[in-house]
């Protein structure tokens, strides 16, 4: 009898090793201080993720959201059906580049296992977390925008203007916080997408097409965005890239305001490097909003494309990544 009762507190104690093993491993990248995905090293600081590159503490991550790099013959929706369905994430954006998509991991998983399995799937060629950036910094001198940058002892661009005062050839993709694209200083000078001009007329008509305007709610040109008319919100997904924290429009007003420009009586708002000149338009600006709190990676990626795709021949981002945090912080 004692013998049949040693055995079963055997068996009790052998099941409760053997639960507390699997509860540990399936908690140890939570608990880990640092982690290795693909070639990339990750480490804890404060309850954040970061990439860690040779001991330096480069860019916030996010672990939630995981990027990857399908084989070229492999096709998302296959995959999805294949594998991503058995370990549970959700495919949340498009295409953000050459066969890269961003997979949520939901809250009753846990990331860096999630990511784990991934890696030795021989579909996925390459995988990392999405990454926050920098924005640079802007001062809040109020009159800063009149300052240096146009000056005589700067960049002389009163001499410039004698050359040049900026083509409407030349498209510049503005990736930031989104643009006020209908400031006053500003409309002159959007890109708008021929393929979505629905009248023709070069403008930007933000009303339906039955009365006149652009708007159809067709991906006319078939790049999975409906109605992009002068640009795109990779953060909201739609086709209004306002700004929501004017550093996206400031960029814009330094790059192409337009210029000694005189309308209903007076002369208005700052000049542009490349605004044109009174009634000539100078370089065409295409808004592309990212998350304005920090820059996401996947968003950036999917915005290059976009910007690339579109006819873009310069592209402005000001902020960044790959940085060493502590170094950005010590400039």
């Amino acid at each position: 009898m004692n013998s049949k009762r040693t055995s079963v507190h055997n068996k009790s104690l052998l099941y409760f090793c053997i639960a507390m093993i699997l509860f540990l491993v399936s908690n140890e990248s939570v608990q880990a201080q640092s982690f290795s995905l693909g070639v990339r090293e990750y480490i804890q600081v404060d309850g954040q993720w970061y990439i860690n590159e040779d001991g330096i503490i480069g860019d916030q991550v996010i672990p939630e959201r995981i990027v990857i790099q399908l084989q070229p013959e492999m096709d998302i929706i296959q995959f999805d059906s294949s594998s991503l369905n058995l370990l549970g994430l959700q495919v949340i954006t498009g295409l953000i580049a050459e066969n890269f998509h961003v997979l949520k991991v939901p809250s009753n998983l846990d990331p860096f296992i999630s990511a784990t399995a991934l890696s030795n799937l021989t579909e996925v060629i390459n995988i990392e977390f999405d990454a926050l950036g920098e924005w640079t910094e802007s001062p809040d001198d109020p009159y800063w925008s009149d300052q240096w940058n146009l000056n005589v002892s700067k960049l002389n661009m009163p001499a410039a203007w004698d050359i040049s005062t900026g083509s409407s050839s030349v498209i510049l993709a503005i990736i930031d916080t989104g643009v006020e694209y209908e400031h006053e200083d500003l409309n002159g000078n959007i890109w708008v997408n021929p393929f979505e001009d629905f009248n023709g007329n070069g403008r930007a008509d933000f009303y339906p097409y039955y009365v006149g305007g652009d708007l159809d709610w067709s991906d006319n040109d078939n790049n999975g965005k409906v109605d992009d008319l002068v640009g795109w919100d990779f953060q909201d997904n739609d086709n209004d890239p306002s700004d929501t924290y004017y550093h996206g429009t400031m960029v814009a007003g330094v790059a192409l305001a337009q210029t000694n420009n005189y309308e209903n009586g007076t002369y208005l708002g700052v000049a542009g490097a490349a605004g044109g000149w009174a009634a000539s338009q100078g370089v065409l600006f295409m808004s592309l909003r990212v998350e304005n709190g920090q820059p996401l990676l996947s968003q950036a990626t999917e915005a290059i494309t976009y910007a690339a795709g579109n006819g873009a021949r310069v592209i402005n981002m000001s902020f960044g990544f790959g940085v060493p945090l502590l170094l950005w912080k010590q400039r």
